[in-house]
């Protein structure tokens, strides 16, 4: 996996918007997406002309907290493949919401 990063999606978002001749560009991101948004603005202020981010705060309060679940979330995910990622899902408080919302649906 390591050449999977961060750095490595904010390039590829800078190699694209030059091959298409864009830029400066306004840039909207959602949760990953948000987090590469912004760091493409900081590293590449001249092809940014603004940014739309929701989500972008994953970890950024008790960053302890948020890598210890991360590691043991990916633990699960080694040990017991895809079903462990979506029990996680259906337990951890800023997920579970969604489980009684869709219950609620007609």
């Amino acid at each position: 996996m390591s050449d999977y990063s961060q750095n490595l999606l904010v390039e590829d978002l800078n190699q694209l918007l030059r091959h298409l001749g864009l830029g400066p560009v306004h840039l909207g991101g959602c949760s990953m997406g948000a987090n590469v948004a912004r760091d493409f603005a900081i590293g590449h202020p001249e092809m940014t002309r603004s940014l739309i981010l929701v989500g972008a705060g994953a970890g950024s309060l008790n960053r302890k907290q948020f890598l210890q679940d991360e590691e043991a979330m990916t633990a699960g995910l080694e040990r017991n493949g895809i079903a462990s990622l979506v029990h996680h899902f259906e337990i951890v408080p800023n997920r579970a919401s969604f489980s009684v919302r869709w219950q609620q649906l007609p």
